[in-house]
């Protein structure tokens, strides 16, 4: 246990168990002092996690995620709109079936690599409004994410795509009636006034 070279290599590796775990790496060093810092700086950090002082958890990747976490959730807090459901459930696989972006813990999303996202997408023919709903997909995760305590670290800002058309809602017969109506009550009242 300890310092040591493997055979053909000239950097020093470590080599201790603890807690009944073997640790061995190499400590890219060819200096003897260096290394045996490294190894100390390994075993302190493992002592210092053990005590509580930090322990860092391991941040899940987007996929997992988004199926163990973000769904439920979605689906717990809004099951009377089964249609924001869908659209959730929709838009995590699209961002799943870009794999660099799923496999990739959510502490090591970049802009980047959102855009490169966007960018294949685009290249799949999608609409930028398209695109958009899926990074404020992630933006929404990326905020429960920091909610929940599952990073340690501020995750990227999302930005959307500019170029997104406008949507306009056209009210139905019905609902022109009813918005007539109270207008028509509610000028009524002022009148009196």
């Amino acid at each position: 246990m300890g310092l040591y070279k493997q055979p053909g290599s000239e950097n020093w590796y470590y080599k201790f168990k603890w807690k009944g775990k073997d640790y061995r790496k190499s400590t890219g060093t060819t200096n003897k002092r260096k290394a045996a810092q490294i190894e100390a700086k390994v075993k302190s950090d493992l002592a210092m996690g053990a005590v509580g002082i930090f322990e860092k958890k391991p941040v899940p990747t987007l996929g997992s995620f988004a199926d163990e976490r973000f769904l439920p959730f979605v689906r717990a807090t809004n099951a009377e709109e089964p249609r924001t459901v869908t659209f959730y459930e929709t838009t995590v696989n699209n961002l799943k079936s870009f794999a660099k972006l799923a496999n990739m813990p959510l502490d090591q999303i970049t802009s980047e690599i959102l855009g490169e996202f966007a960018a294949e997408r685009q290249r799949q023919g999608m609409k930028v409004s398209t695109i958009n709903r899926e990074l404020a997909t992630v933006r929404r995760m990326f905020n429960l994410a920091q909610d929940w305590g599952l990073v340690s670290t501020l995750l990227p800002r999302v930005r959307l795509n500019p170029g997104e058309s406008g949507r306009m809602r056209v009210l139905s017969i019905q609902e022109e009636d009813s918005y007539l109506t109270a207008a028509r009550d509610l000028g009524r009242g002022l009148e009196t006034s």
